[in-house]
Parts: structure tokens; C-alpha cells; sequence
């Protein structure tokens, strides 16, 4: 590591001993892990020592997660614990009940195109499908030549 000052001898010394008096220092001494100034009990430097308690059933962690259907029976409180405490079951749709003026059940926000039958057929057979493309119009030279001139080309 690079100091900002070189210091050797006691110079260094007592700049260790100004610096070890702030908490950033204690806690967070360089080269170190973090100290959270924990008293640990006697069991945990026994080798067999383990955190937690061990799981005594067989049961899968989504069966665990996806258990909380059931817990409240009154459809009333259950409700009224959804907008109160905003705890949807998982994998629960949320539903705030807006009135939408759209069908949200088909409807999809943003941009969005109608679905397009037949696309590639009518990509390669356009004279066979009325409709499809618009129609190609011929205009005079002079007209496309005001508008190249004029108008700012996209793209």
C-alpha cells in the first residue's frame, strides 16, 4: 500500500496511535476484515458447533414458500390485510382494482401492431392478396425532384 507520508520509527508509531482512536479505524483496520465486535459463545469454537436448526421434514423449499394460501380463512380479512399490509400470496396477480375504459385483459399498453396473417405470403405474392401493400402510384420526375430538394430526407 502507498502512504501519503513515508513515515519510519516513531513517527510511525505515534501516528498509528492518533489514528486508533477513531471508529472508521477500529472497525475497518487496512488489510483486515470488517470487525463487528461480536462475543461469541463457547459451543461455537467447538468443531461440530452448526448455526440454525435442522430441518426435521422432507419438505421442498417451493412447498415451504407456497404454503401461505389457507392462512387467513375470511376472504374479508384476507382482503383487508392485502390493502392494509399490500401482502399478495406468491405468484398472486396484483389487482388494485382501477377502471380501466379497456378490456385489460386483451389489451396491451404501449406500441403494439395487429397481428399480421399470412405476412410472408403476402411479402412474396402481394398481386394475389387485395389490400396487402398499397398500391404503387407513378408520379412526374419533377414532383419527386421539388420533394428531394425541399423536404429533409429520413433515414
Amino acid at each position: 500500500m502507498i502512504k501519503a507520508q513515508n513515515l519510519k520509527g516513531l513517527a510511525d508509531k505515534f501516528n498509528d496511535i492518533k489514528e486508533g482512536k477513531y471508529a472508521s479505524n477500529i472497525r475497518e483496520p487496512l488489510a483486515q476484515s470488517y470487525v463487528r465486535g461480536y462475543q461469541w459463545p463457547k459451543q461455537v469454537k467447538n468443531e461440530e458447533f452448526q448455526f440454525g436448526v435442522p430441518t426435521i421434514s422432507n419438505e421442498t423449499v417451493k412447498d415451504l414458500f407456497l404454503a401461505q394460501e389457507g392462512i387467513v380463512e375470511d376472504e374479508n380479512v384476507r382482503k383487508m390485510y392485502i390493502k392494509t399490509h399490500g401482502n399478495f400470496a406468491s405468484g398472486e396477480q396484483k389487482d388494485r382494482n382501477y377502471n380501466w375504459p379497456v378490456d385489460k385483459t386483451a389489451h396491451r399498453f404501449g406500441y403494439g401492431e395487429q397481428r399480421l396473417v399470412n405476412g410472408a405470403a403476402m411479402s412474396v405474392h402481394a398481386e394475389r392478396f387485395e389490400n396487402s401493400f398499397p398500391k404503387t402510384v407513378i408520379v412526374k420526375k419533377t414532383v419527386e425532384d421539388v420533394k428531394a430538394v425541399t423536404q429533409d430526407i429520413l433515414g
